[in-house]
Protein backbone atom coordinates (compact mmCIF):
# COMPACT_ATOMS: atom_id res chain seq x y z
CA UNK A 1 0.00 0.00 0.00
CA UNK A 2 3.14 2.61 0.99
CA UNK A 3 4.52 1.61 -2.65
CA UNK A 4 1.24 2.49 -4.51
CA UNK A 5 0.86 6.10 -2.07
CA UNK A 6 4.29 6.58 -3.02
CA UNK A 7 4.31 6.27 -6.58
CA UNK A 8 0.91 8.45 -6.68
CA UNK A 9 2.92 11.14 -4.64
CA UNK A 10 5.71 11.02 -7.27
CA UNK A 11 3.25 11.47 -10.19
CA UNK A 12 1.38 13.84 -8.66
CA UNK A 13 4.55 16.23 -7.95
CA UNK A 14 5.90 14.86 -11.33
CA UNK A 15 3.15 16.38 -13.19
CA UNK A 16 2.64 19.51 -11.33
CA UNK A 17 6.28 20.38 -11.87
CA UNK A 18 5.67 19.99 -15.58
CA UNK A 19 2.43 21.69 -15.88
CA UNK A 20 4.12 24.54 -14.11
CA UNK A 21 6.89 24.58 -16.76
CA UNK A 22 4.86 24.22 -20.27
CA UNK A 23 2.37 27.02 -18.98
CA UNK A 24 5.25 29.30 -17.97
CA UNK A 25 3.95 29.76 -14.14
CA UNK A 26 7.39 28.36 -13.16
CA UNK A 27 9.35 31.41 -13.59
CA UNK A 28 6.97 32.22 -10.32
CA UNK A 29 9.34 30.19 -8.08
CA UNK A 30 12.46 29.90 -9.89
CA UNK A 31 14.62 32.25 -12.16
CA UNK A 32 14.21 31.19 -15.77
CA UNK A 33 18.31 29.80 -16.24
CA UNK A 34 17.04 27.11 -14.00
CA UNK A 35 13.74 25.84 -15.43
CA UNK A 36 15.37 23.10 -17.26
CA UNK A 37 17.25 21.61 -14.55
CA UNK A 38 13.56 21.44 -12.48
CA UNK A 39 12.17 19.82 -15.63
CA UNK A 40 14.43 17.40 -15.20
CA UNK A 41 13.78 16.74 -12.32
CA UNK A 42 10.30 16.73 -12.84
CA UNK A 43 10.69 13.59 -15.44
CA UNK A 44 13.10 11.57 -13.60
CA UNK A 45 10.50 11.87 -10.05
CA UNK A 46 7.84 10.61 -12.51
CA UNK A 47 9.32 8.28 -13.55
CA UNK A 48 10.23 6.74 -10.58
CA UNK A 49 6.88 7.00 -9.65
CA UNK A 50 6.19 4.65 -12.44
CA UNK A 51 8.58 2.06 -12.07
CA UNK A 52 7.73 1.86 -8.23
CA UNK A 53 3.78 1.16 -9.88
CA UNK A 54 4.95 -1.19 -12.28
CA UNK A 55 7.78 -2.91 -10.33
CA UNK A 56 6.02 -2.84 -6.96
CA UNK A 57 7.22 -6.21 -5.87
CA UNK A 58 11.07 -5.41 -6.38
CA UNK A 59 10.60 -2.15 -3.83
CA UNK A 60 9.96 -4.22 -0.58
CA UNK A 61 12.08 -2.05 1.03
CA UNK A 62 9.77 0.75 0.96
CA UNK A 63 7.33 -0.55 3.52
CA UNK A 64 10.02 -1.24 5.98
CA UNK A 65 11.85 1.98 5.26
CA UNK A 66 9.12 4.70 4.72
CA UNK A 67 6.86 5.54 7.93
CA UNK A 68 3.29 7.00 7.01
CA UNK A 69 4.30 10.06 8.45
CA UNK A 70 6.99 10.92 5.88
CA UNK A 71 4.48 9.84 3.53
CA UNK A 72 1.73 12.32 4.58
CA UNK A 73 4.47 15.47 4.76
CA UNK A 74 5.46 14.47 1.02
CA UNK A 75 1.52 14.71 0.38
CA UNK A 76 1.50 18.62 1.91
CA UNK A 77 3.52 20.07 -1.47
CA UNK A 78 1.01 17.99 -3.60
CA UNK A 79 -2.29 19.28 -2.23
CA UNK A 80 -0.59 23.02 -1.76
CA UNK A 81 0.17 22.20 -6.06
CA UNK A 82 -3.13 21.33 -6.65
CA UNK A 83 -5.28 23.69 -5.01
CA UNK A 84 -3.31 27.35 -5.02
CA UNK A 85 -2.99 29.21 -8.15
CA UNK A 86 0.51 30.33 -9.03
CA UNK A 87 1.74 33.59 -8.26
CA UNK A 88 4.34 36.34 -7.68
CA UNK A 89 5.38 37.60 -4.56
CA UNK A 90 3.34 40.24 -3.16
CA UNK A 91 3.42 42.96 -1.15
CA UNK A 92 2.54 41.29 2.01
CA UNK A 93 6.39 39.45 1.21
CA UNK A 94 7.86 42.95 0.27
CA UNK A 95 6.45 44.36 3.45
CA UNK A 96 8.02 41.42 5.31
CA UNK A 97 11.56 41.47 3.62
CA UNK A 98 12.11 45.09 3.98
CA UNK A 99 12.37 47.14 0.39
CA UNK A 100 15.25 47.87 -0.87
CA UNK A 101 15.89 51.52 -1.69
CA UNK A 102 19.30 52.20 -1.40
CA UNK A 103 20.30 51.24 -4.77
CA UNK A 104 23.99 51.34 -4.36
CA UNK A 105 23.69 48.25 -2.73
CA UNK A 106 21.40 45.61 -5.03
CA UNK A 107 23.60 43.53 -7.25
CA UNK A 108 21.83 41.81 -10.39
CA UNK A 109 23.26 40.33 -13.47
CA UNK A 110 21.60 42.47 -15.33
CA UNK A 111 24.60 44.31 -17.43
CA UNK A 112 24.50 48.10 -17.32
CA UNK A 113 23.94 49.85 -20.61
CA UNK A 114 25.51 53.17 -20.76
CA UNK A 115 24.98 53.43 -24.45
CA UNK A 116 21.21 52.48 -24.54
CA UNK A 117 18.39 55.97 -24.35
CA UNK A 118 17.31 56.23 -21.16
CA UNK A 119 13.46 55.54 -22.46
CA UNK A 120 14.35 52.16 -23.88
CA UNK A 121 15.97 50.97 -20.42
CA UNK A 122 13.67 47.92 -18.34
CA UNK A 123 13.40 47.91 -14.60
CA UNK A 124 16.57 45.65 -13.96
CA UNK A 125 18.73 48.18 -16.76
CA UNK A 126 17.66 51.08 -14.68
CA UNK A 127 18.46 49.23 -11.08
CA UNK A 128 21.71 47.87 -12.69
CA UNK A 129 22.83 51.10 -14.57
CA UNK A 130 21.95 53.11 -11.27
CA UNK A 131 24.18 50.89 -8.85
CA UNK A 132 27.22 51.35 -11.75
CA UNK A 133 27.30 55.22 -11.78
CA UNK A 134 28.49 57.39 -8.98
CA UNK A 135 27.60 60.32 -10.90
CA UNK A 136 23.90 61.93 -10.26
CA UNK A 137 24.23 63.89 -13.70
CA UNK A 138 23.92 60.04 -15.51
CA UNK A 139 20.20 59.98 -14.78
CA UNK A 140 18.99 63.28 -13.40
CA UNK A 141 16.78 64.51 -15.57
CA UNK A 142 16.47 61.26 -17.65
CA UNK A 143 13.06 59.92 -18.86
CA UNK A 144 12.02 56.79 -18.04
CA UNK A 145 9.52 54.30 -18.85
CA UNK A 146 9.50 50.91 -16.58
CA UNK A 147 6.99 48.52 -14.94
CA UNK A 148 6.73 47.05 -11.67
CA UNK A 149 4.32 46.62 -9.13
CA UNK A 150 2.70 49.25 -6.09
CA UNK A 151 4.38 49.35 -2.99
CA UNK A 152 2.23 51.93 -0.18
CA UNK A 153 3.35 52.35 3.36
CA UNK A 154 2.77 54.89 5.61
CA UNK A 155 6.12 56.29 5.64
CA UNK A 156 5.43 57.84 2.34
CA UNK A 157 2.88 60.90 1.41
CA UNK A 158 -0.73 60.29 -0.26
CA UNK A 159 1.45 61.45 -3.63
CA UNK A 160 4.21 59.00 -3.18
CA UNK A 161 4.97 55.17 -3.75
CA UNK A 162 7.52 52.61 -4.56
CA UNK A 163 7.64 51.37 -7.90
CA UNK A 164 9.13 47.43 -7.16
CA UNK A 165 10.14 44.37 -8.59
CA UNK A 166 11.89 40.97 -6.60
CA UNK A 167 15.11 40.70 -7.34
CA UNK A 168 16.08 37.14 -7.26
CA UNK A 169 19.11 35.03 -7.67
CA UNK A 170 18.02 31.32 -7.53
CA UNK A 171 14.15 30.75 -6.14
CA UNK A 172 11.46 32.75 -4.44
CA UNK A 173 13.36 31.93 -1.19
CA UNK A 174 15.86 34.48 -1.77
CA UNK A 175 13.70 37.17 -3.68
CA UNK A 176 14.07 40.52 -2.32
CA UNK A 177 11.87 43.68 -2.98
CA UNK A 178 13.78 46.69 -4.67
CA UNK A 179 11.97 49.58 -5.31
CA UNK A 180 12.27 53.05 -6.89
CA UNK A 181 10.25 55.85 -5.19
CA UNK A 182 7.95 57.32 -7.75
CA UNK A 183 6.36 61.05 -6.72
CA UNK A 184 3.02 62.02 -8.48
CA UNK A 185 1.17 65.92 -8.67
CA UNK A 186 -1.79 63.52 -7.43
CA UNK A 187 -3.28 61.78 -4.37
CA UNK A 188 -1.76 57.98 -5.38
CA UNK A 189 -5.29 55.90 -6.01
CA UNK A 190 -3.33 52.81 -7.20
CA UNK A 191 -3.54 49.65 -4.60
CA UNK A 192 -0.50 47.57 -3.70
CA UNK A 193 0.20 44.76 -6.16
CA UNK A 194 -1.41 46.96 -8.93
CA UNK A 195 0.93 46.60 -11.73
CA UNK A 196 1.73 49.95 -13.82
CA UNK A 197 3.99 51.12 -16.51
CA UNK A 198 4.47 54.58 -15.56
CA UNK A 199 6.78 57.38 -17.56
CA UNK A 200 8.71 60.03 -16.09
CA UNK A 201 11.59 61.80 -15.57
CA UNK A 202 14.45 60.56 -12.81
CA UNK A 203 14.85 63.95 -10.35
CA UNK A 204 17.21 64.86 -7.51
CA UNK A 205 16.39 63.30 -4.00
CA UNK A 206 17.57 64.25 -0.19
CA UNK A 207 19.93 61.41 -0.37
CA UNK A 208 20.70 61.70 -3.91
CA UNK A 209 22.33 58.95 -5.24
CA UNK A 210 21.10 55.99 -2.68
CA UNK A 211 17.62 56.57 -3.54
CA UNK A 212 16.80 58.53 -7.13
CA UNK A 213 13.53 59.29 -7.47
CA UNK A 214 11.23 59.64 -10.39
CA UNK A 215 8.73 62.63 -11.15
CA UNK A 216 5.25 60.68 -12.73
CA UNK A 217 4.28 62.21 -15.65
CA UNK A 218 1.99 58.74 -16.70
CA UNK A 219 1.09 55.90 -15.46
CA UNK A 220 -1.32 53.16 -16.86
CA UNK A 221 -1.95 49.69 -14.93
CA UNK A 222 -0.64 46.37 -16.74
CA UNK A 223 -0.82 42.59 -16.69
CA UNK A 224 1.80 40.87 -14.79
CA UNK A 225 5.07 39.86 -17.02
CA UNK A 226 5.74 36.77 -17.75
CA UNK A 227 8.82 36.82 -15.87
CA UNK A 228 7.70 39.29 -13.16
CA UNK A 229 11.06 39.21 -11.15
CA UNK A 230 14.28 40.42 -12.44
CA UNK A 231 17.88 38.75 -11.72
Amino acid sequence: MKKIFLAIIFLTISVWLIRLYFIGNLMNYIVPKYSIIVLTAAIIIGFFGILIMIYSKQFKAINKNISWGSLLLLIVPCILGLTVSPAPLSSVAAFNKGIQTDISTVKISTPANFSIDSKQRSFAEWISFLESTTNPEDYIGKEVKITGFVLKNDELENNEFYLARFVMRCCAADAKPVGLKVISDKEITWQNDDWLEIKGVFQNSIDDKKSPEIKLSNAMVVSIPDNPYIN
